[in-house]
């Protein structure tokens, strides 16, 4: 029996630790008749992301050619191995974004003339962490809006076009197509889940799998964030000072004494957040996605980035782990003058 599981995350979800693992074990999944292809990875050589790209570019798309016919190349080939499993997170933006989620269901269709069964697997978390997860994701990168007001309404936004998204799948596909895995599956390990749901739960004795977790500790997110408010200002920095700062606070050493476990998003927000969710969610996934739904169960305070102060201790580590061509900076600089070094850190953890 030939079987093809595309593994679309969502980022945020163990996506990195999944890839990590069946990129490292590939060739004792080969003898388990299981192949993680070679085709389409990405440059750390550990995800399906050049397939993805392709589905989702904005050039003319040609499933013959590129990454995308060389996967359905190896599909048709004698010898390949009964079971095929991809994951990129780039797939769920192919069937989010409504000019690319034709492409994406049409690239399913002619994967399913090659095998017998294709899987779309979900691994999912309350979609109010999941989102204040994203939130310092992208805080990181710099593609987030430091207005969290606007960050929940287009969060809300994108719960609903999510799940419009899963409906054209199973419309397209069937129900069956569809694997759901709550985070809380195979004890919380992401990795444990998946294979549980292809059946290779045995694989996992004796394995030791390496965590990824790459959120940002709170001081390193306030920084980033209070110097992205200082740049919006007016007269205030420039694009390429931001972006240098950020990528040398990221890259810095971690503050002593830093936190990680810590929300962005209010109680309340949240809440509105999986309001949302529960609302849109269509009958034949209600049961599939009950955890993620759920209200939050308890009350937390979340945290400020503006408010969160750096001691003077704190700040003379950053001074110290930074680059020279960044510690005079002038947007560093202007920061400094503005914060008062003498109250304490304002840190809350749920």
């Amino acid at each position: 029996m030939r079987r093809l599981y595309i593994h679309c995350g969502l980022a945020k979800t163990g996506t990195t630790s999944i890839q990590r693992f069946l990129s490292s074990e590939r060739e004792r999944l080969r003898t388990l008749g299981i192949e993680y292809p070679e085709i389409g990875l990405n440059y750390s050589r550990i995800a399906h992301h050049y397939i993805a790209e392709q589905l989702n570019s904005r050039a003319e798309f040609n499933s013959d050619a590129g990454a995308v016919g060389e996967f359905l190349n190896y599909l048709r080939a004698p010898d390949r191995r009964p079971t095929v499993i991809l994951s990129s997170e780039g797939f769920a933006t192919c069937l989010y974004n409504r000019r690319t989620r034709g492409r994406f269901i049409g690239f399913l269709r002619s994967t399913r003339k090659l095998n017998d069964s294709v899987s779309i697997v979900f691994r999912i978390r309350p979609f109010s962490q999941y989102f204040d997860s994203w939130y310092i994701q992208r805080l990181k990168s710099g593609t987030v809006s430091i207005d969290m007001r606007a960050y929940v309404h287009e969060s809300r936004r994108w719960i609903i076009n999510f799940f419009r998204s899963l409906k054209a799948l199973k419309d397209s596909m069937g129900r069956e197509c569809i694997i759901i895995i709550d985070i809380n599956e195979g004890g919380g390990d992401a990795v444990s889940a998946l294979l549980a749901r292809i059946g290779l739960a045995d694989m996992m004795i004796g394995t030791n799998v390496p965590r990824h977790n790459e959120r940002l500790g709170l001081k390193k997110a306030a920084l980033i964030y209070q110097l992205q408010s200082l740049a919006n200002a007016a007269d205030r920095g420039s694009e390429a000072e931001v972006a240098a700062l950020r990528a040398g606070v990221v890259r810095s050493r971690e503050f002593p004494e830093e936190v990680y476990r810590y929300r962005v998003i209010s109680l309340t927000e949240a809440n509105r957040i999986q309001l949302v969710a529960r609302k849109c969610t269509l009958p034949f996934l209600k049961e599939l996605v009950a955890n993620a739904t759920e209200p939050e169960p308890e009350a937390y305070e979340a945290v400020s980035l503006a408010n969160t102060m750096l001691s003077a201790e704190d700040c003379e580590f950053l001074q110290q782990s930074l680059p020279a061509e960044l510690r005079s900076s002038s947007l560093l600089e202007a920061w400094r003058k503005g914060i008062r070094t003498d109250s304490p850190n304002q840190v809350f953890s749920h």
